[in-house]
């Protein structure tokens, strides 16, 4: 449910009205079951044999029986969704949006693709009134008024009415108030994602206090199994965290946030998504040097570099190889069993530590004067290139080639801001650097046969540092975060630059990617909790 804000106190039986009719038994059970299940009393109402809780949600007997059932996945407080989310062989969601017109039919199709964005197990399509074969659920979504409702309808100062899942399949009724009709595409957007949200499992994001956003209200219910949070996201809420608050701002994006991703990828992802917990307080590095190898490497809590592998798949432990870093760490490999870390420290000088075979060398120092993370890129056996900014607000380069250390040489550049460049290579003798400051353009300089290229701006700003990888002779995959915190991507395919488009989650730090084969990208960011958000592609 979405309401206005401004209201301050209203009955829910003004909330909504309908025609189906419930057995006494039947509803008697289903309001027992929500108070078992943890719901206040006084959040329950029974409108025309209608059970309805959350001021929005019609909850059916089926629905919530559902809800007394044991979650063993997750367990814990609630935050965001019941124990009712629809079934895995649910892939395609249909809804019949044929008497939407304008700005509402407009709206549909962007809460559409903003879903189909995020690259869930399941995909919306909006269909006539006649769902078309390969539908495995079906919503259907129209423009009510008091005067002219047929079912349970939003009226007063609510947005939108919906429901929860029963029997695995989604909610199939969604009501848009026609009080909507002052408001603008953005805002209806928002309305009909939070509802959609609704009929697939999410509970309001401030249950536990709703006079965050609506600024009166409170606990919409305790709920010690019907409610459950959802690991790793955030145990708080806030005015325009989520597209789940109770009620919206006076103006709406329509666009997820980054809790709101999190949220969605963690309970309907495609499996290419992880969380595991760790200690950083920066943006993290990555390397492989091998199919199926990943090394991980983040500055902790200690300020220290911290280190873990992933081996197809099995994750290591946590070790610490010590040093003083005061920006996020650089890595890359050369080849099978071979990392190069590097990191500025204290003296603002660079640092480097190497892993053969599994043994680290130890720190040594490098010199410069820097004022910025590094990045570092290998073109092949033996050779290193590693770059950070300078005290002049330059690009430096430090090459290792022949088993010897270069000097360092500015490249000149500006924009740096106080991210880590990018850097990578496809093959013998190029490398590409990425450089990016918050909410400026992408700059981009690239070394080819022996010369370097001028540098070159993108368009569309970034608000992080780049991350950069390469699976193959020409391609390249750069990575950032968009003002909402949203990562994008931006490829080069031999001879021609994409756009950036939005890869549908989030993180809270600059950006990590790497790759050990082709068509595979992996990337990691920090997450909500400093933990360590991982996405991949195959």
């Amino acid at each position: 449910m979405l309401r206005r804000s401004t209201v301050l106190a209203f009955t829910a039986a003004a909330l909504l009205h309908g025609c189906a009719q419930s057995s006494d038994n039947d509803t008697k059970e289903t309001v027992d079951n929500l108070i078992e299940a943890g719901f206040r009393a006084d959040d329950i109402a029974i409108v025309d044999g209608l059970v309805v809780t959350g001021r929005d949600a019609v909850v059916s007997l089926t629905a919530s029986r559902e809800m007394l059932q044991p979650d063993r996945a997750a367990g814990g407080k609630e935050q965001y969704r019941t124990n009712n989310v629809i079934g895995t062989g649910v892939q395609v969601i249909c809804i019949d949006g044929s008497s939407l017109q304008n700005k509402y039919s407009t709206s549909l199709d962007n809460a559409i693709a903003n879903y189909n964005g995020l690259g869930l197990r399941f995909s919306l399509q909006r269909v006539g009134s006649t769902a078309p074969p390969g539908c495995n659920a079906a919503i259907k979504i129209r423009v009510v008024s008091g005067s002219d409702c047929t079912g349970p309808c939003p009226a007063g100062e609510v947005y939108g009415s919906s429901g929860f899942p029963t029997n695995g399949l989604p909610y199939p009724e969604i009501l848009l108030n026609q009080l909507l009709d002052i408001k603008d595409v953005g805002f209806i957007t928002h309305v009909i994602m939070h509802e959609i949200a609704h009929t697939i499992g999410f509970r309001h994001s401030d249950y536990f206090n709703t006079s965050i956003s609506c600024g009166s209200g409170g606990n919409e219910g305790p709920a010690e199994t019907g409610v459950n949070w959802i690991p790793g996201s955030l145990t708080l809420s806030f005015v325009g965290g989520s597209i789940l608050n109770a009620c919206p701002r006076s103006q709406e994006p329509g666009q997820f946030t980054s809790t709101d991703i999190f949220a969605m990828e963690a309970l309907y992802g495609n499996g290419q998504f992880e969380v595991f917990g760790c200690c950083m307080n920066e943006a993290p590095a990555v390397s492989s040097w091998g199919p199926g190898r990943l090394d991980l490497f983040v500055r902790g809590y200690d300020y220290a570099l911290w280190h873990i592998s992933i081996d197809n798949g099995v994750v290591g432990q946590w070790e610490s190889l010590g040093g003083y870093l005061i920006y996020a760490p650089a890595a890359v490999s050369w080849g099978v069993g071979r990392i190069d870390v590097f990191a500025v420290s204290g003296d603002n000088g660079l640092w480097h530590n190497a892993m053969s075979d599994g043994v680290f060398s130890g720190w040594e120092s490098l010199g410069g004067n820097l004022i910025g993370g590094p990045g570092a890129s290998s073109w092949g056996f033996g050779r290193l290139d590693i770059f950070a900014q300078g005290a002049a607000g330059d690009l430096q380069h430090l090459s290792f080639d022949d088993w010897a250390w270069s000097s360092w040489e500015s490249l000149g550049g500006a924009s740096l801001g106080s991210y880590n460049p990018a850097a990578v290579s496809w093959g013998p003798g190029r490398i590409d650097i990425f450089t990016g400051a918050y909410g400026q353009n992408l700059q981009h300089l690239w070394f080819d046969d022996n010369n370097w290229a001028p540098w070159e701006s993108f368009p569309g700003l970034v608000y992080s540092g780049p991350a950069a990888s390469s699976w193959g002779p020409g391609r390249l995959d750069v990575f950032a975060l968009d003002p909402y915190n949203v990562v994008k991507r931006m490829t080069f395919d031999s001879t021609n630059w994409s756009g950036w488009a939005d890869q549908g989650y989030s993180g809270f730090s600059s950006p990590a990617a790497v790759s050990w084969g082709y068509g595979r990208v992996d990337v990691f960011t920090m997450g909500m909790s400093n933990d360590i958000w991982h996405k991949w592609f195959q």
